[in-house]
């Protein structure tokens, strides 16, 4: 038999067929069905050729391999989801015929149901997946020169954000630095000021004869006003107790004596305390101020009292000599 080749157009002979005559039957037919061999022959070749572009297309390889994956990874999750789910729902479902079923209905609606489930979630999930998958690695793939130019342009403004950011800072750092600096000297000189105002006051004999007295006035009148409180908060206190005495039996005497002297010793140590401070303070200030016109009054005073003293000495000598000299004469004798 001598066929036309699709591929050479030559005629080639099967040496495992024998040769029909044209005008036979068998020879007819296979005479009308060459043309439909040849263009199926041909097109099977370019259906090839066409499947072979396809495949080697680097973006049907990236899509396919992109869609692939998330078709696995999401049927694997939705048949794991579907089995309990399933499983779950299968049990509930047998419990039903229970009864009837003496309890086998039960494991076996919970394998069914479990299978079921399996299957719809990896068919669901695996669809899904595999769609979101293969349109998502087609987009980035297609789209790579620009995801390139975008990521590039988006690392130019960070690093440059980031290159201003770090002047900034820099720049804040150098006058934070400067101005720690001049704070940390206008303290130094502040605290070197204080202490020496201070070693000056403390130096000044004004301020400590003024504190001792101070000191001294406020723990002699905060004792003898505690002492007084204390003595009249009691007595207070247990005159305030005798009203209820007569229902509590003479218990809330010492009671009311115990609270007033309490609140007495407190008030009267604060009270004298405090006017013993000031007063102290008062007193031992003015007398160190004004020392010198002190000095200079009890001086005075002295010499007035000394000169008062020897007055009244000569004054009684005259006084003595005159008394003696008319009790001599009146009696006609003599002194002696």
């Amino acid at each position: 038999m001598a066929i036309g080749s699709p591929r050479t157009g030559a005629m080639e002979t099967n040496p495992l067929v024998k040769e029909v005559h044209p005008k036979t039957r068998m020879g007819r037919v296979r005479n009308s069905l060459a043309p439909a061999y040849e263009n199926a022959l041909s097109a099977a070749v370019k259906f090839k050729s066409r499947t072979m572009a396809v495949v080697s297309d680097r973006v049907f390889q990236v899509t396919a391999a992109t869609a692939s994956g998330a078709a696995v990874a999401c049927g694997m999750g939705g048949a794991t989801v579907g089995l309990v789910g399933g499983g779950f729902l299968g049990g509930a479902v047998g419990l039903l015929p229970a009864l009837f079923t003496f309890g086998l209905s039960i494991p076996v609606f919970t394998v069914v149901g479990g299978g079921m489930g399996a299957v719809g979630g990896a068919a669901t999930c695996g669809t899904i997946g595999g769609i979101s998958g293969g349109g998502a690695g087609y987009g980035v793939y297609t789209r790579r020169q620009k995801i390139a130019e975008v990521t590039k342009l988006l690392k130019a403004k960070a690093l440059s954000a980031s290159n201003t950011v770090r002047a900034k800072i820099y720049s804040v750092g150098i006058g934070a630095k400067s101005y720690f600096s001049s704070a940390q000297e206008k303290t130094l000189k502040t605290a070197s000021a204080t202490r020496e105002k201070t070693v000056e006051i403390a130096s000044n004999k004004t301020v400590q004869v003024t504190a001792a007295s101070a000191t001294g006035g406020a723990v002699a009148m905060g004792t003898a006003g505690g002492i007084t409180g204390l003595a009249t908060g009691g007595t207070i206190g247990a005159a305030i107790g005798l009203v209820p005495a007569i229902f509590t039996f003479g218990l809330s005497i010492p009671v009311g004596a115990a609270i007033g002297s309490g609140c007495g010793l407190v008030a009267g140590t604060a009270v004298g305390g405090t006017t013993g401070f000031v007063g102290g303070g008062a007193v031992g200030y003015g007398a160190f101020t004004r020392k010198e016109e002190i000095k200079t009054g009890l001086t005075v005073a002295k010499t007035k009292m000394i000169d008062g003293a020897g007055y009244v000495k000569d004054k009684g000598r005259t006084s003595v000599d005159y008394v003696r000299a008319r009790i001599v004469g009146g009696t006609g004798g003599t002194s002696d």
